[in-house]
C-alpha cells in the first residue's frame, strides 16, 4: 500500500492585511490595526508588485464572511473571503490595496511570497505517481471509440492484439 503525504498547515496562520477602521456607519472606531496609508511606496519595482497581487489573488479560501468589507483608503466594495497559503492568512481585498493604492506589503512577507513562487517555478516534475494510475483498457464507457484486433507487430514480426483508436491509429499499451 503506498503511503500519501499530506501538505501541512500552520496551526496557527499569521495574519496580515487587516486594517485600522475609522468611526463611521454606526461602526466604532478601531485603532487595533494599521493604517494602509502608512505602507503606500509609489517608487515599489512594479515586477515585484505584481508578483505579490497576483499571488494575494490565488490564495485558498478559508472563510466566506456575510458582507463586503470596505476599502480604508477609497470606500469600495473589497470582498468578503479570507485567503491563506497555509503560512499566512489575509483578507480578499488586500490585493486591491496593492494593486490600486502602492500599498507595499512588510518586508517579511513580501519575502515569503517571491521565495514560494521562486519554489514552485524551479520545483522538478516527478511524473512517476501521476503515470502510475494509466489505465491499459479502456474504460466500458469508452469502450465504442476503441477497436480491439488483430495485428502484425513490426517490431517482433509476430501476431499481437493491440488497441486501435476510432481512426484505426494504434495506441502503444
Amino acid at each position: 500500500m503506498k503511503k500519501l503525504s499530506v501538505a501541512m498547515v500552520r496551526s496557527e496562520l499569521i495574519l496580515i492585511g487587516y486594517w485600522r477602521r475609522k468611526a463611521g456607519r454606526g461602526w466604532p472606531a478601531d485603532d487595533r490595526w494599521p493604517s494602509p496609508e502608512d505602507f503606500v511606496d509609489s517608487s515599489w519595482d512594479a515586477n515585484e508588485r505584481d508578483q505579490v497581487a497576483d499571488y494575494l489573488g490565488r490564495g485558498f479560501v478559508v472563510r466566506a464572511c456575510m458582507g463586503f468589507s470596505p476599502c480604508r483608503m477609497c470606500g469600495r466594495a473589497n470582498g468578503a473571503l479570507e485567503l491563506s497559503d497555509g503560512v499566512y492568512v489575509w483578507p480578499e481585498g488586500l490585493k486591491h490595496y496593492v494593486d490600486d493604492h502602492d500599498v507595499r506589503l512588510p518586508e517579511p512577507f513580501t519575502s515569503h511570497v517571491l521565495a514560494s513562487i521562486e519554489a514552485f517555478e524551479t520545483a522538478g516534475r516527478d511524473e512517476s505517481w501521476w503515470r502510475s494510475f494509466v489505465v491499459r483498457e479502456p474504460h466500458a464507457s469508452n469502450e465504442e471509440s476503441f477497436v480491439q484486433r488483430a495485428d502484425l507487430d513490426m517490431d517482433s514480426g509476430r501476431n499481437a492484439t493491440g488497441w486501435r483508436d476510432a481512426e484505426g491509429n494504434r495506441i502503444d499499451a
